[in-house]
């Protein structure tokens, strides 16, 4: 069986098959997980002749200018036969508009292909995770987002991540079951940050504020009152960031390379853009 094999779009009536993938590949990826990346993305896969998933890309336009690829998985013993680059390849043809800066995150298996087809490191993404006695209730409480709040929200994330991805940012607030938002004058808001259930773990994403201060007083709210695992995918090199998080009781579990398709500068504004949603979304 090689890359040969149709290319299919994946739809929530290939849940279970989703799921199944999922779970042979050992990623912690739930079904809300997948509602949101079918809602939000495209997606393509191989499937057999009795409807088994053999693999699976996703890629999620934000606007005319920026996309990100992720949830690139290939059944083990179906890898090395080229399902992979072909749905990638899949993935980068159905782009808005083919001058559109691509993005994704590498996993060590996956660089030398994408290094292949034209991606190039740009930045680290840095995975930080808490297990432990709970956090205290931190002793500024930051209020939640108000009703009538999600357009500065949405306007806010967009601004700090460069492009428009305002159905992600609704579903990851409907997951969520903790928000947390600086404002200032008038009560505009300046900050946000959400903290979502992820089934063996907990991720604080996304996390945006105006400096690494107002960010991790945003992190310690979410964080405050959690006896599970915590996570959070921060851009690396950001050592306020990193050195308030240690003090917190995070340990630096891995960093992953944030690559783009011919090296392409990031529309991210790394001075705002502290926590991505997820590794997949950026």
């Amino acid at each position: 069986m090689t890359a040969e094999l149709p290319i299919t779009r994946i739809s929530p009536k290939n849940g279970p098959a989703v799921m199944r993938l999922t779970q042979d590949m050992g990623w912690d990826h739930q079904r809300a997980d997948w509602e949101t990346i079918l809602k939000v993305g495209a997606v393509f896969g191989h499937l057999d002749a009795a409807g088994e998933l053999l693999s699976a890309a996703a890629v999620f336009p934000y606007g005319r200018d920026f996309a990100a690829v992720g949830m690139v998985m290939v059944r083990p013993g179906m890898q090395g036969r080229g399902l992979g680059q072909a749905l990638v390849e899949k993935c980068l043809s159905v782009l808005p508009a083919p001058e559109a800066a691509v993005g994704l995150v590498s996993t060590v298996e996956g660089r030398r292909l994408y290094e292949k087809l034209g991606f190039l490191p740009v930045a680290e993404i840095a995975t930080w995770r808490r297990r432990g006695a709970p956090l205290p209730v931190a002793e500024e409480r930051l209020p939640t987002i108000r009703m009538g709040a999600l357009a500065e929200v949405l306007k806010l994330d967009s601004a700090a991540f460069g492009a428009p991805r305002f159905e992600l940012i609704k579903r990851r607030l409907s997951q969520a079951d903790r928000k947390a938002v600086l404002e200032g004058d008038n009560r505009a808001v300046s900050g946000f940050g959400l903290r979502v259930p992820r089934g063996p773990e907990t991720a604080i994403s996304p996390v945006i504020a105006p400096d690494s201060a107002g960010a991790l007083r945003l992190i310690r709210n979410l964080a405050a009152q959690e006896d599970g695992m915590l996570r959070i995918d921060i851009l690396a090199g950001q050592a306020d960031l990193a050195g308030g998080l240690a003090e917190m009781g995070f340990v630096l579990a891995n960093s992953s390379p944030l690559m783009t398709l011919g090296g392409k500068p990031l529309t991210i504004d790394s001075s705002r853009y502290f926590a991505v949603t997820a590794q997949a979304f950026l």
